[in-house]
């Protein structure tokens, strides 16, 4: 059995690799969709790029592709929560839930939107992906619904196993 000291160097290197795996849910969705990405890894994780040069950008089939792939990264962090959190009430092991938690943040930061005013006028700029998915599927109104309740729903599901896996944590 791992002691304290490899549990957390283990859950710091999963950490890592969530934060690869959220550019990765980018990526798969991307290149689903028929977009040209790749993802460069960095020192912080990565950072996906989509070319769109397959694509007449900004037109509005293009648009209805965008809010699913800036949905894609918080997907996946909430995936990798959801299979850490049943991890760690299954062997009862505290790193998944620390890793688990890490995870359900990052879904709830990167999913609930938000936007910045540019020189103080009325045009905004998405700063996450979840700003980026409710930015463009605004073009569509059903989409916009659907954004909001897939963020609503990631949202709501993060910060049970948020909440869990911080329970959890502190009773060990």
């Amino acid at each position: 059995m791992p002691g304290p000291a490899t549990k957390l160097i283990l859950a710091g290197i999963l950490t890592y690799a969530s934060v690869v795996m959220h550019e990765v849910g980018h990526y798969i969705v991307a290149t689903l969709y028929g977009l040209e990405a790749y993802i460069r890894v960095v020192t912080t994780g990565g950072i996906p790029s989509i070319a769109y040069t397959n694509v007449d950008f900004p037109s509005q089939h293009m648009m209805a592709y965008l809010p699913g792939t800036a949905l894609a990264g918080p997907m996946m962090n909430l995936l990798i929560a959801s299979v850490l959190a049943l991890i760690m009430f299954l062997i009862d092991d505290w790193a998944s839930g620390v890793v688990a938690s890490i995870n359900a943040g990052m879904c709830i930061t990167n999913a609930l939107p938000s936007f910045e005013m540019v020189n103080m006028t009325f045009r905004i700029l998405p700063l996450n992906d979840g700003g980026k998915a409710v930015y463009y599927s605004s073009v569509y109104p059903g989409m916009h619904v659907l954004c909001w309740l897939c963020i609503a729903l990631m949202s709501s599901l993060s910060i049970i196993i948020l909440a869990y896996g911080i329970r959890y944590i502190a009773s060990s």
